[in-house]
């Protein structure tokens, strides 16, 4: 068993919602990226979950969209629970759907005791 993982997901929602694919001179080095859907996602937190220590932490990188939208599928079937989050500013702009931020958020989620 592991005290904590730090998990930064190819996730592709808010490119999705974007409807941008992998394609156009933005997209370029993203596209090299194997992107991961929700199951990809969702399979790599439960084995985390599964080598996590009681009380041990996933510090996990999200998008603003991911945060809006919700990351509760993600936890569903484990004994993760989000405890905090982190924000900062990365100095640089990001994409966005209405407004674009160049904030980055990282979660942290914790192993419940049984």
């Amino acid at each position: 068993m592991i005290p904590a993982v730090f998990f930064d997901p190819q996730y592709r929602g808010v490119l999705d919602k974007l409807s941008y694919g992998n394609k156009g001179k933005r997209q370029i080095k993203r596209a090299k990226l194997e992107q991961m859907n929700d199951e990809t996602i969702i399979s790599f937190i439960k084995k985390i979950d599964n080598v996590l220590m009681e009380t041990g932490h996933l510090f996990l990188w999200i998008d603003k969209f991911h945060l809006c939208q919700g990351i509760q599928p993600w936890i569903n079937e484990t004994g993760l629970v989000i405890v905090d989050m982190i924000v900062w500013d990365k100095v640089r702009m990001g994409m966005g759907y209405r407004t674009r931020k160049q904030t980055e958020y990282l979660l942290i989620l914790q192993k419940t005791t049984h």
